[in-house]
């Protein structure tokens, strides 16, 4: 069973009993995914000269819509066209994401609902002026493996934010194989981010050609990981 719980700096997380995990740290939702996925993913994608004015985002793993609804207000703040693609096999239930409190917390509570509320058909939806989402609701290897036999989707994203449950829980997608999947759809220069900075993930991005790095992570993590393409 789910449950809802509190973390540090006051965002909610959830409890997933089948994974044994939340989804997020205890020390603080918000602050991680700000930490992980914005700061040192979208944000240095836009960093490097030259780039495109819009950014397009994977995420493996929907989860809560906290990376979402993070990326939607950096979209809004800094003006910058995001079309952001999701991949989701189990979407929470109302009453869950209902009882999250990061629309609160941030003063966009209308825009989290919509996040959730829009259709899984793989369509993209425009939540603000600044902002598209399109959800797929897939297992992940499958819908990679779709996309990666797609030519359009060939070297398409800019950022990658990898929030899986950990390898512990779902070892199957913290593979050699899964990083190739998403090496083929990551575009020159493209960054991909994720918590979990254990030697065989690091391992497995850079054996499909990533240049890996490992980071200072956010209070009460140690390290995160940062891999590059194309450099």
């Amino acid at each position: 069973m789910n449950e809802i719980r509190l973390t540090d700096d006051g965002s909610s997380t959830i409890y997933s009993a089948e994974a044994g995990q939340t989804y997020h740290s205890f020390h603080g939702a918000i602050q991680e995914s700000s930490w992980i996925f914005i700061d040192k993913g979208i944000d240095c994608f836009c960093s490097i000269p030259g780039r495109r004015n819009d950014v397009r985002v994977l995420e493996i793993g929907f989860g809560t819509g906290l990376n979402a609804l993070l990326s939607l207000r950096y979209a809004a703040d800094k003006k910058v066209d995001i079309e952001f693609t999701t991949i989701e096999l189990y979407p929470l239930e109302q009453k869950l994401y209902k009882s999250l409190n990061y629309g609160n917390m941030t003063g966009l509570q209308s825009a989290f609902l919509q996040l959730h509320e829009s259709a899984w058909d793989g369509e993209p939806v425009e939540i603000t002026q600044f902002f598209k989402i399109r959800k797929l609701k897939q297992d992940f290897l499958v819908a990679l493996d779709g996309m990666v036999a797609c030519s359009m989707w060939h070297n398409y994203f800019d950022v990658v934010m990898f929030d899986a449950f950990s390898p512990e829980a779902q070892p199957e997608l913290w593979t050699e194989q899964m990083f190739r999947l998403i090496y083929e759809l990551m575009g020159d220069r493209a960054v991909l981010t994720t918590y979990c900075a254990k030697g065989d993930v690091r391992r497995a991005m850079a054996a499909v050609g990533l240049s890996v790095e490992r980071m200072q992570g956010p209070p009460g993590k140690r390290h995160i990981v940062r891999a590059l393409k194309g450099l």
